[in-house]
């Protein structure tokens, strides 16, 4: 799933980590020139929320050299699940196809369900 990337989505997480990374500077030079700004009301939670903000956008932010090959992954998906619908065949790089490989192999968590009974 991860060779269909947005575009948009890409953007909007660079901006944001951008603006979160600003902010988290500002705040970590203000602590290491006067710690006392720690004592201020929020101020160590916001440090936490910019850092963790960055870190989730960027989970949206592709490698610039990585190269997605669709073709290639998807026939190494077949390898393993021997099974391809034939519309699927010449058509790995397109939504359509994203969509319903996401609908047939779903992801879903794990579960520790007792099967003995």
């Amino acid at each position: 799933m991860n060779c269909f990337l947005s575009p948009l989505l890409t953007v909007v997480a660079k901006n944001v980590a951008f603006f979160a990374g600003s902010l988290l500077a500002v705040l970590i030079a203000l602590t290491i020139y006067d710690e006392d700004v720690l004592a201020v009301e929020h101020v160590l939670s916001s440090i936490t929320l910019l850092g963790v903000c960055i870190t989730v956008c960027r989970s949206f932010i592709p490698d610039k050299h990585m190269v997605f090959c669709p073709k290639q992954l998807l026939r190494v998906i077949l390898a393993h699940i021997h099974y391809m619908p034939d519309h699927w065949q010449g058509n790995a790089h397109r939504y359509e196809t994203r969509d319903q490989f996401s609908q047939v192999f779903q992801y879903k968590a794990v579960s520790m369900k007792d099967k003995s009974g």
